[in-house]
């Protein structure tokens, strides 16, 4: 049995799709490249896959990653590129690398991740460095998570690791 961890694309016309259907789109697109996977033991089993953190609806990922974990003896470049022949459009494996058996688990490893926003732009000459300033220089970014249970307040000033930057292109 190997272990192998997948870069995905997720494009934009997967945006829309949701966590639980990504997941599903990924199991079937194995199923068919005919991928001899390991499964689960028990009364449901399922196939031995592990993705990343989910993506909120209407994002898109330059690398989604998964653990897999595969039966048979093929070459990760023939695994990716029959991936890839079945891959529905928006979906396509970037890249992939075999893992040892005993491996972190990928929220484990996975620390960061950068957003890019997207959108037109209303207002021309903007000061875009000094509009986003207060927000760097900021020593605390409170943020008001509202759940069915409770309210709480976070400083989200410790995730964010760089300087927010805007540009402009093309009037976006």
């Amino acid at each position: 049995m190997k272990k192998l961890r997948l870069a995905l694309n997720k494009g934009e016309k997967l945006r829309f799709l949701s966590h639980l259907d990504y997941a599903q789109a990924v199991e079937r697109m194995i199923r068919r490249a005919e991928i001899k996977m390991a499964y689960s033991e028990g009364f449901n089993p399922h196939m031995k896959i592990s993705f990343s953190s989910a993506l909120a609806l209407g994002v898109t990922a330059a690398a989604e990653y998964i653990d897999m974990d595969v039966l048979e003896e093929d070459s990760l470049e023939s695994i990716m590129e029959r991936l890839n022949r079945v891959a529905p459009p928006g979906l396509e494996v970037l890249d992939g690398k075999e893992m040892p058996e005993k491996v972190k688990k990928m929220m484990a490893i996975c620390n960061f991740a950068i957003y890019e926003v997207t959108g037109p732009v209303t207002e021309q000459n903007v000061d875009w460095d000094s509009l986003l300033k207060p927000f760097n220089e900021a020593t605390e970014i409170s943020y008001e998570k509202v759940t069915p249970k409770k309210t709480r307040i976070i400083d989200v000033n410790e995730f964010v690791k760089e300087p927010i930057v805007a540009s402009v292109h093309d009037g976006m």
